[in-house]
């Protein structure tokens, strides 16, 4: 059953919107003792990268999870628009530094914006937005 956006203008000129059912849109149609209204095709839309919605009625109320979303009674799967959105990826780009104080060898990890270091300089520093020594001397290139 096809769902509409049903939208009628107060007395103030203010719109009241409500979703309805094909039945309930023959019937305004028909009688039309609405004044200034507008009738639209509606659907749901849902965004997730990978999940599925699900419908669940509880205490009388339907409701489209996950989000816990409330939905018109008579909604079903489709009256809702899947999106799906591809998650970028990231580029990792490593830098390595001989330490000045042993054999070691230290990772500074860039993904994206945001740098970290295997050193133990890096855990150590309060400033986590200064960082390490080698995070700096990336910084100053």
């Amino acid at each position: 059953m096809s769902l509409f956006q049903f939208t009628q203008l107060n007395k103030y000129g203010n719109p009241r919107i409500r979703i309805i059912t094909e039945s309930e849109k023959q019937f305004i149609e028909e009688n039309s003792q609405f004044d200034k209204f507008f009738i639209k095709p509606f659907k749901y839309e849902f965004e997730h990268p990978y999940m599925s919605p699900f419908l669940i009625v509880k205490d009388d109320v339907k409701y489209m999870l996950p989000g816990w979303i409330k939905v018109h009674k008579n909604t079903t799967f489709d009256d809702i628009d899947i999106i799906r959105k591809k998650e970028e990826k990231v580029e990792i780009i490593e830098h390595k530094f001989k330490s000045s104080s042993s054999n070691k060898e230290y990772v500074v990890r860039q993904v994206g914006e945001k740098l970290s270091c295997s050193c133990p300089g890096f855990w150590r520093s309060k400033d986590k937005e200064r960082g390490c020594k080698h995070i700096q001397s990336l910084k100053n290139i």
